[in-house]
């Protein structure tokens, strides 16, 4: 199997459905799916191409793992949680594109994601769990976007990694709680 239109009636896909399909290199998902299942598209090594419709909130646990072949992926904006180790061991994916809608990056999302070069989090995301870039050896940047973290009132504390490559001066607007923040910058690093 290299390619996979599924129909638009369908509008749940079962857990590990296509894993290891390691020829499958296209996928067109249904838009009437709301979740890419646990496990969907993991170790499908040849996937290049996969459009997530808009309905889809939530991409799930180890849902695009292994997928070696990705180089890019464009996350619709109805979509608020990256679940745990959803693209680990993309080791070719270069971007992503996360939109405003995303809440959550969880637990080792993008781990091993060797040839992933920037990211930007969007202003909604409140939790970027542990280990959640873990190994992207070749990440040059994060960029902070603008009210990334816009009246937090009860945020105590920011650790800022030298990867950072440029933060919106009012990323910590409204946070009145907000004792510290570490910053481990280098000098390509930009604030505005």
């Amino acid at each position: 199997m290299i390619e996979v239109t599924i129909s638009n009636s369908v509008e749940n896909l079962g857990n590990f459905l296509f894993a290891n399909c390691i020829k499958l290199t296209s996928v067109k998902l249904p838009a009437g799916l709301t979740e890419i299942n646990e496990g969907l598209f993991s170790d499908c090594e040849s996937l290049t191409e996969i459009t997530i419709p808009s309905g889809v909130t939530s991409i799930g646990w180890f849902a695009l793992s292994g997928c070696k072949s990705l180089k890019e992926i464009e996350i619709p904006d109805s979509v608020t949680s990256i679940e745990e180790h959803a693209f680990w061991n993309c080791t070719g994916l270069e971007k992503v594109k996360l939109p405003k809608s995303v809440t959550e990056i969880s637990y080792c999302a993008f781990e091993n994601c060797f040839s992933l070069i920037t990211i930007k989090i969007p202003e909604g995301v409140t939790t970027i769990g542990e280990c959640a870039f873990n190994n992207c050896e070749n990440l040059l940047g994060i960029k902070i976007c603008e009210h990334a973290f816009w009246d937090c009132k009860n945020l105590m504390m920011v650790r800022i990694p030298d990867t950072l490559v440029e933060m919106s001066g009012d990323a910590f607007e409204g946070c009145i709680g907000l004792e510290a923040v570490v910053f481990s910058g280098n000098e390509n690093s930009q604030m505005h």
